[in-house]
């Protein structure tokens, strides 16, 4: 009698448990397709996966897929130590170009390699904060949201590996906030924002979910070239 009242237990402990697991453990997906600017139809989409464990957003998995859904590349986005700097790694399985970031301390490595032929190059440096990486953009306006709101210019140091170093870049709305939340990110220096194109972000503003970005590509098309694109989410986004 004994062993089955301890056999019992032992049973409902594991239920209970395997229940609590799935409470907190628990993926969210999405999926946006890229136009390039003036051309109607997809030239790749991108299918997101995000982690969550005990309610806190662990990683994300990006899969990027041309026309005919061949899988191109891929991008990890781990979030365990930092939502707004996440280590961070895409690599184009076309190509065999790669690139990544990853914290060492209260620096940051950054690591590029033009392709599968081509040495990996890297370098630590140290950002001054606050420090954005890649995906961990869309975290650092959701976190200085009612500034943006209120037309506040927000300024933080964005990593790109592909130049081993980071740009101040700065981010402000330009929209009006009853109906949509559109973020202008271009550079903080005069002269550098002549030479480059502002990114346009469009958030939902009662989700707080990208509806529509507008920039360069993270991944490069045919002819090797980070083409501007206009990313759409149809349902949901990041």
């Amino acid at each position: 009698m004994i062993m089955r009242r301890c056999i019992l237990y032992f049973m409902v402990g594991l239920l209970l448990c395997s229940a609590r697991i799935r409470v907190v453990d628990y993926t969210d997906s999405y999926v946006g397709y890229a136009y390039e600017r003036g051309n109607s139809k997809p030239v790749y989409s991108e299918e997101f996966t995000d982690h969550f464990v005990n309610n806190r957003y662990t990683e994300t998995v990006t899969h990027y897929f041309d026309p005919n859904k061949k899988l191109i590349a891929r991008r990890t986005l781990d979030f365990s130590r930092s939502l707004f700097a996440p280590d961070f790694r895409t690599e184009d399985l076309r190509t065999g170009s790669m690139e990544g970031a990853e914290l060492k301390n209260e620096k940051v490595r950054l690591f590029f390699r033009k392709d599968k032929n081509s040495p990996l190059k890297e370098k630590t440096i140290d950002v001054p904060q606050p420090v954005v990486i890649d995906g961990g953009f869309n975290q650092f306006i959701k976190a200085r949201w009612v500034e943006l709101e209120q037309g506040e210019t927000i300024v933080f140091n964005f990593t790109v590996p592909a130049h081993l170093d980071f740009y101040r870049l700065k981010a402000t709305r330009v929209s009006d906030p009853t109906h949509e939340l559109i973020i202008r990110i271009e550079p903080d220096h005069l002269l550098v924002r002549w030479m480059a194109e502002p990114i346009l972000v469009n958030y939902n503003r009662f989700t707080k979910r990208i509806v529509s970005y507008e920039g360069k590509s993270n991944i490069a098309n045919e002819y090797g070239r980070n083409a501007f694109i206009k990313l759409i989410y149809p349902e949901k986004g990041p």
